[in-house]
This record gives structure tokens, C-alpha cells and sequence, in this order.
């Protein structure tokens, strides 16, 4: 490249009096990192950025002078035929050119001049990243699914009722050793008990002796050792470990589901492209493309689409959606996102160049291909794009999948110490409901035979002082009792020999 630019260089001589030592008007457009503005000392607009740079450097080496000013819009043909943005500004000659991330298109090449592309960019898709998976009150219960723990369950009653079920068979068939095994101890509530101390690996009574139930309860305890070591590793790795995932990680992933609405700015120059894809004859790119079936998918509901791109930015921002744009754009906005809630997916696709657009017929798309050659082959446009897009920052394609955790709080094991205080309810209220059940029980029998020898107290004469059964001792109870008759002693007599 070398030899051909100093060839080029010496042809400059005839553009000298266009360009050296002339005032140029640069349109632009406000895109960071591109071109940006801030109110300078003086309460003027100030430019600066890397387009900024970039024709500061090419007045340096042109020399010539410049004026920038910025309009909205890079350039979109209306149905009328006018155009808009930038273009619209170098067709009316209010712009000399213009120095923007434009990318050069077959429409916009009909009727305005490109230089070379002065940098390289495709349709990036940034949406919001994933956040770190929470533990939650019960976490513990995160390393199996639902229907895990409901087929644990199922088979924990299972095998308590097929333990109890074959005790009772063996116990009325009069099987085995009535000493030695013992089958009567397997009522369904030991069999319960047994299966629960199998799986929480403590030792419990009774103990299995006969040869089915020790068949029964080995498969048991192989199946709940498989059980207890699957948990326990899957349960280390969601303590230490913080996974996050995102469900999209190409076109193709983008293109194939449904939940995530996607889509670009309506009317655009990407916008066009998908379009033109969704309408081309069968025989060129065939159907059912993937660009095709975005295409569809984004013009099936208008609110895919968004007016601008801070409209884009702010809905891939708040989540569930993803927007589409040049990556170098894309790049710098996650990059230097204040609260790095965002993240590229995918490989950006439809790579274009970006050129500086002239009148046609110009020479100025000849001087500025020059120089921007020229700031190439020095290093200096790597130089500036290495200054505006920093290294450091948010993670570009979001953060590290797999993020060790610092110190478990107590927020993760909530869970388990409501477990326990629940399991302590529980128990206190079972007691209490014996406690009530069994009190009334007795009171109940109590009163009852009371009641019956008062009955047979008063059919004989009886009356009795006014003193509850429950009161008196047993000792007047039992006599009371004789003397009504209600209990009779038979006294026999001593047979001597």
C-alpha cells in the first residue's frame, strides 16, 4: 500500500485549489463514540469524538479548514424520492461532506460519492444481561425439579407401603422364623420410619431380618445413596457457583424462538435490507430463509419496531427485548453502560463499510480517500479507535457465566431454619392434639361408669353423698359398688384333706 499511496499523493497536485487552504462545511450526526458535543468556556457547541478526530487529522494532512455542524438522521430515501439526514444536507450543498458512521449503500451510492471506507461494521443485537440466579428462602431445593422431588416422594410411599405390604403377607402365610424375623414390628408406620432414617443416613429400629424385606430395603438404599450424592453435589456447586445463562446466542437462536420480541429502527437502512430479503424470487435465496422469517416476525407486531435508536437502547435496557444496529455502536453503549445491564449476542452479520460521503462529481472524494489511505497505513485510525472504545468496562458479551460466590449469608439457608421451626409446630401441635385426645378419653370412660353405679345406687335405696366417683378414694368406690350389688364377693371355703 505503500507505494501506491505515494503514487496517489503526488496526483494531488491538481486538487490544491479545491481543498488547500480552505474553510469546508462537515456535516454530522450526534452518535457516540463517533461524534458527540459538549458546550465549550466560551457557551459554544463543541465537537469531539472519533469522526472529530478523524478530520482533524485529514485537515492536517490535506490542509485544509473546517466548520462542523450536526443535523438528525444519517440519510433515508422517502417514498417521494427526497432524502433526509446527512445525504439531504450534501445534496443541497449546505455540506461540503460528511463525516459520520454512514455506510455506504447502493441507494446512497446513486447519489452521492464514497470514499473508501474508512472502518468496517455489521448489524450487532444487544439486549439486556442476565442477572445473577438468586438462591431465594429456598434455594435448597433448587438442584431438583418439581417433578424430581414429587417421583422421590412417590417412590418413598411406595416402598413403605411394599415393606409393610410384604411383612403382613410373610406374617399370615407363617413364613420364616416367628423369632427371628420380625415382620409383626413392620406396621406401615415403622415402614414409613424405616424408609425415612434410609434416607437421611441415620440408624433406626427396628432393623429388617427377613430375606424380602432386606432385599426391599437394599434397593432402597441404593437408590437413596444415588439420591443424597446427586443432591448434595448439585446443591456445593449452586452455593459456591452462580450460574447465569442467556437463551439467545445467535441469529439462528433469535430467528427460532417466539418469547423475546426483536427488531431494528422501521424505515432504515437494515430495516430495507430485511425486507428486500423477504421479497427477493425463491431462486435466488430460497425460502424460509432466516432473514426472511425475522422479517415476518418483527412487521407481524409494529411495536417490534422502534422510531430511533435511544428508543432501541431503552427497550433493550429494561429486558425481554432485542435490538438490532451497527456493532461498533452497539460496542462502545455496552461498553461504557453505567450500570452494565447490557450485553451483545450473536456474531454481527451484514458487515458494511462506513465512507464519507461527497457530492458527486466532487474531488473531494478523491483528496479525502487519500488521506483516510493514508491514516491507515500509519496506524493512525487503530490508534483512534483504540482511544474512543476503551478495553475497560462492562463486559462486552456480558458477564462471566460461572461467578463464584463470596460468603453464604443467612438469606440462603432461611429456608432450612423455617423448615425446622415449622417441623417444631408441628410436632408441639401433634402433642397437643394427643394430649386433648386422650384426656377427653378417659374423662368420657370415667363418667361413664360413675353413671352406672349411681343408677344402681338408686334403684336399691342407696344415697350416696354428694361427692364425685373421681374424689373419693377407691377404697369407698369398691365398697359403695358391693353394697349395690354391682360387684360380688364369692368367699371359698378351704378344702383340707
Amino acid at each position: 500500500m505503500g507505494t501506491k499511496l505515494r503514487d496517489m499523493m503526488e496526483q494531488l497536485g491538481h486538487l490544491s485549489s479545491d481543498i488547500f487552504n480552505k474553510t469546508l462545511r462537515v456535516v454530522t450526526v450526534e452518535r457516540a463514540p463517533f461524534t458527540m458535543k459538549r458546550i465549550g468556556d466560551n457557551n459554544e457547541t463543541e465537537y469531539y469524538g472519533f469522526c472529530v478526530d478523524m478530520v482533524t487529522e485529514l485537515s492536517r494532512y490535506l490542509g485544509f479548514d473546517y466548520e462542523m455542524y450536526d443535523v438528525r438522521g444519517f440519510g433515508v430515501k422517502k417514498k417521494s424520492g427526497n432524502w433526509t439526514g446527512q445525504i439531504r444536507e450534501i445534496l443541497n450543498e449546505n455540506a461540503d461532506f460528511s463525516v459520520a458512521p454512514l455506510s455506504v449503500s447502493p441507494d446512497r451510492q446513486m447519489v452521492v460519492d464514497f470514499t473508501t471506507p474508512f472502518m468496517h461494521s455489521g448489524v450487532g443485537m444487544v439486549t439486556k444481561a442476565p442477572e445473577l440466579n438468586q438462591m431465594g428462602y429456598f434455594g435448597f431445593v433448587k438442584p431438583f425439579r418439581t417433578e424430581v422431588w414429587l417421583a422421590i416422594m412417590v417412590a418413598f410411599f411406595v416402598i413403605s407401603a411394599a415393606i409393610s405390604l410384604v411383612s403382613r403377607w410373610r406374617l399370615r402365610s407363617k413364613v420364616g422364623d416367628p423369632v427371628n424375623d420380625n415382620d409383626d414390628k413392620f406396621t406401615l408406620q415403622n415402614s414409613f420410619w424405616l424408609a425415612l432414617w434410609s434416607v437421611m443416613r441415620k440408624g433406626g429400629e427396628p432393623a429388617p431380618r427377613s430375606p424380602p424385606v432386606r432385599i426391599l430395603v437394599a434397593f432402597w438404599w441404593f437408590f437413596a445413596l444415588i439420591v443424597i450424592t446427586t443432591y448434595t453435589a448439585n446443591l456445593t456447586a449452586s452455593l459456591t457457583v452462580n450460574r447465569m445463562s442467556s437463551s439467545i446466542n445467535s441469529l439462528e437462536d433469535l430467528a427460532a424462538q417466539t418469547d423475546i420480541p426483536y427488531g431494528l429502527v422501521r424505515g432504515g437502512g437494515y430495516y430495507k435490507f430485511f425486507q428486500s430479503r423477504a421479497t427477493e424470487p425463491e431462486g435466488i435465496i430460497g425460502s424460509g430463509t432466516v432473514f426472511e422469517r425475522m422479517w415476518y416476525a418483527m412487521i407481524s407486531i409494529r411495536e417490534h419496531g422502534v422510531r430511533n435508536y435511544v428508543e432501541g437502547m431503552g427497550r433493550a435496557r429494561n429486558g425481554s427485548y432485542v435490538y438490532m444496529a451497527d456493532d461498533t455502536t452497539l460496542a462502545y453503549d455496552v461498553i461504557t453502560d453505567p450500570e452494565c445491564k447490557l450485553m451483545m449476542v450473536g456474531v454481527p452479520f451484514l458487515h458494511r463499510g462506513y465512507g464519507i460521503p461527497t457530492k458527486k462529481g466532487s474531488p473531494l472524494a478523491e483528496a479525502l480517500t487519500l488521506g483516510i489511505l493514508k491514516m491507515q497505513e500509519t496506524g493512525t485510525l487503530d490508534l483512534l479507535k483504540t482511544k474512543w472504545w476503551p478495553k475497560n468496562g462492562c463486559p462486552l458479551f456480558g458477564p462471566d457465566p460461572e461467578v463464584k460466590r463470596g460468603d453464604i449469608g443467612l438469606d440462603v439457608f432461611a429456608g432450612v431454619f423455617m423448615v425446622l421451626g415449622a417441623g417444631i409446630l408441628l410436632a408441639i401441635i401433634v402433642a397437643a392434639c394427643e394430649i386433648i385426645v386422650t384426656g377427653t378419653s378417659t374423662k368420657k370412660e370415667s363418667s361413664t361408669d360413675s353413671y352406672d353405679c349411681n343408677d344402681e345406687e338408686l334403684e336399691n335405696g342407696y344415697k350416696p353423698e354428694t361427692i364425685t366417683a373421681q374424689a373419693e378414694p377407691l377404697s369407698q368406690e369398691l365398697l359403695r359398688c358391693i353394697q349395690t350389688g354391682r360387684v360380688k364377693v364369692t368367699v371359698c371355703p378351704t378344702m383340707t384333706s
